[in-house]
């Protein structure tokens, strides 16, 4: 899939990685490119990232194991050309993703279509699905002819609350997002790395440190069919 590019593939993989991982503008990256005498420009940033990233996020996804059967749900609003949408998020209690939807309504049409993206692509039914205090997601639960253990309490959604500050962050440093397309694009990419990487108990040893994160470049770089790294 890096056919006809003038730069290496680990260059282009490298670029992907940072803008997506870390909380970095395109010029930034381009910068950053420039201080390793690398001159590529922001605007090739952009397009690698609209180009490969979809591949990169679907490779990623492979390596991760099977969502737990415990389910946090929660919606985070954006605003994108002068228009509010609502960005429909699952994650399990091991903190990994499940999946991402952005839609323009917050009402139980959208939450049935989430719904029915989580069940088609994970294939069982949850034991356990947390809430904020939506009616919606009561509402199609019931309408879908599904009965797990539904939980609303506020206190009980914090993982989800936490987990948005990511977005939040990407979204400040890109001034808003400006197209609702590249948005779930750049956000399915973005928030896979974040499970992909985790977050490391500061109580662990140095060493067990290490090892995760070498595990997870491993994953990257098998993902991204790469061996080496210009970061």
């Amino acid at each position: 899939m890096y056919k006809r590019h003038r730069f290496p593939s680990s260059l282009i993989q490298s670029v992907v990685f940072l803008y997506h991982r870390y909380a970095l503008s395109l010029r930034e990256v381009e910068e950053l490119m420039l201080i390793r005498g690398i001159d590529v420009s922001y605007e090739t940033i952009r397009r690698w990232s609209l180009k490969f990233g979809p591949t990169y996020k679907k490779a990623l996804r492979s390596y991760q194991s099977p969502a737990s059967d415990k389910w946090h749900l929660d919606e985070v609003c954006l605003k994108i050309q002068d228009k509010y949408y609502w960005l429909w998020r699952a994650l399990d209690d091991q903190d990994q993703e499940i999946d991402i939807l952005l839609q323009p309504r917050r009402n139980a049409k959208a939450a049935k279509r989430f719904f029915l993206k989580l069940l088609g692509k994970e294939g069982f039914i949850p034991r356990v699905i947390i809430t904020d205090k939506l009616a919606s997601y009561k509402a199609v639960l019931r309408k879908l002819g599904l009965f797990p253990d539904h939980r609303k309490h506020k206190s009980l959604n914090n993982r989800m609350e936490g987990s948005h500050q990511h977005v939040r962050k990407q979204e400040r440093i890109k001034r808003r997002f400006r197209n609702p397309i590249h948005c779930q694009k750049f956000l399915s990419l973005s928030l896979t790395l974040r499970t992909c990487f985790g977050r490391i108990p500061h109580k662990l040893k140095a060493s067990a440190k290490r090892v995760h994160k070498h595990q997870a470049l491993s994953i990257w770089h098998q993902s991204t069919q790469t061996q080496d790294n210009f970061v």
